[in-house]
């Protein structure tokens, strides 16, 4: 989790990332002073917790400019991203992410699972047929991405790639699920949507249009 509080090397190596230098002893007499608020000293053994909104408040007067202070921001925030742990309730679809992989057009969905926690799945979109495919390795657990397939989670990706969701883009979409079990069932499913945009099992015109990564995992 984000730290509440640091000791006093922790606090000095903090501010030497920001460009602020300062030994030990004028640190410690910055503390005494009350410079730094609500700094308690829990016993000889543990020393100093060092309130981190206090620390930097300490900090803000001595960077060496805006940029610095840019810097600072961005490095709190990116501590307390990584350091926080996410925990959606469990009711259906209501908590989602979509974040950008290293492979282009590919991302890592993050969806409620229907018990506990949440369901990873790899996307890859393919924009000139607009087809969203989802490999769902349930080998990890977890809820089947066949039990979830409906037109919000459809909506809720193309949403997430800030398309424009249009009756037109519905119908267009197809949604081609990659299922891997730890058995002889893994299967690959295409799903797409009638007149009445109602959800169906479809099959492909084009072997070609199955994304031959994912393809491959199943396979093997």
């Amino acid at each position: 989790m984000w730290p509440n509080t640091l000791k006093v090397k922790e606090a000095l190596n903090f501010m030497r990332e920001h460009g602020i230098t300062m030994n030990e002893p004028a640190f410690r007499k910055a503390i005494r002073t009350k410079q730094m608020a609500n700094t308690q000293i829990i016993n000889k053994k543990d020393g100093l917790n060092i309130p981190i909104e206090s620390l930097i408040d300490f900090m803000i007067p001595r960077l060496s400019g805006n940029i610095a202070a840019y810097q600072l921001g961005v490095s709190i925030q990116k501590l307390k991203y990584q350091q926080t742990v996410i925990t959606p309730d469990n009711t259906f679809h209501s908590f989602s992410l979509l974040i950008s992989s290293s492979l282009e057009d590919e991302y890592i969905y993050c969806l409620n699972n229907l018990h506990q926690g949440m369901n990873n799945y790899q996307l890859f979109i393919d924009y000139d047929h607009f087809i969203i495919h989802m490999y769902d390795d349930h080998t990890v657990g977890g809820t089947y991405v066949l039990n979830k397939v409906n037109v919000s989670l459809i909506i809720d990706v193309w949403t997430k790639l800030s398309m424009d969701i249009t009756e037109e883009l519905i119908k267009k979409t197809t949604l081609i699920i990659y299922h891997q079990m730890r058995n002889d069932h893994s299967c690959i499913a295409s799903y797409g949507f009638d007149e009445n945009q109602n959800i169906g099992i479809m099959t492909l015109s084009d072997e070609n249009l199955y994304y031959k990564r994912f393809k491959n995992e199943i396979k093997r």
